[in-house]
């Protein structure tokens, strides 16, 4: 898989749920001052190649902000519901990328983690930060 095709990967799960997404840097998503949400950023994704049986994979770390907007006074109780809600996206989403990846023999999801946060970022956002490995076949040096 490219870059490109991994981001439209990850974009259809949260075009499935009709929930705002984009990409980049996070420094980027806090700049922008008009988000909506929840709201599902993507972190710039890194990879690394490695051999598996002389076989070689990239391995995409995906980094994926789930965001719900919070006030600076809110009480726990109102904070772990948005975060609630953010894990549930987030595991809509893991469900999603496995449907997706039934059909596919040589694409694996390996190590998803969901972290919540709290009050963090430009907006005051409470979510969960879901990562996940996404390993491939690196396909570059085939005919």
């Amino acid at each position: 898989m490219t870059r490109i095709e991994v981001k439209e990967f990850i974009q259809s799960g949260p075009e499935l749920y009709q929930i705002p997404f984009d990409t980049g840097r996070i420094t980027e998503f806090n700049s922008n001052r008009y988000n909506t949400y929840p709201f599902v950023w993507l972190e710039t994704v890194s990879a690394t190649t490695n051999l598996i049986n002389s076989i070689p994979t990239d391995t995409y770390s995906i980094r994926l902000h789930i965001l719900s907007k919070d006030w600076i006074d809110s009480s726990n109780q109102d904070y772990e519901s948005l975060i609630d809600e953010a894990d549930q996206i987030a595991r809509r989403l893991v469900k999603r990328y496995n449907d997706i990846l039934n059909n596919y023999n040589l694409v694996t999801i390996s190590n998803i983690s969901r972290v919540p946060f709290i009050k963090k970022h430009a907006d005051c956002l409470t979510g969960v930060l879901l990562t996940f490995n996404l390993i491939t076949q690196d396909t570059s040096g085939c005919d």
